[in-house]
């Protein structure tokens, strides 16, 4: 089964996030911040992460250049998510090496696309 960490600091959000994409028979471990997203992520197992851009402690970018510059998770899928008119937070993600963006706000056709180009479901 495909393991996605989600990382988003509005549990509201985060939970609404989780619930659709367990419907989609994804396991889904959550974090409320960038420095426990990153912990968890470090632990192995994740074929991908989904990050908010704006995180209390250390924002999604930190957390993009920590896992690229991470060798044994580098390779994992990131996918950063950024407010749609956000033209320079989508350069600053390009720069760092992102694998893709979900854009706010979300349809979640589109998100259940977005994530299945960058994941090999297991």
């Amino acid at each position: 089964m495909t393991r996605i960490l989600l990382t988003h600091d509005n549990s509201d959000y985060r939970h609404a996030l989780l619930d659709l994409l367990r419907a989609q028979d994804y396991d889904v471990i959550e974090a409320a911040d960038g420095a426990t997203a990153l912990t968890m992520a470090r632990t192995g197992g994740i074929d991908a992460i989904i990050c908010d851009i704006d995180l209390p402690d250390m924002d999604g970018f930190a957390v993009l250049a920590a896992v690229r510059g991470d060798t044994p998770i580098a390779a994992t899928p990131v996918l950063l998510v950024v407010d749609q008119a956000d033209a320079a937070a989508l350069r600053r993600g390009d720069e760092l090496g992102v694998s893709g963006y979900l854009l706010k706000p979300m349809n979640p056709g589109v998100l259940l696309h977005t994530i299945n180009q960058f994941i090999r479901r297991g």
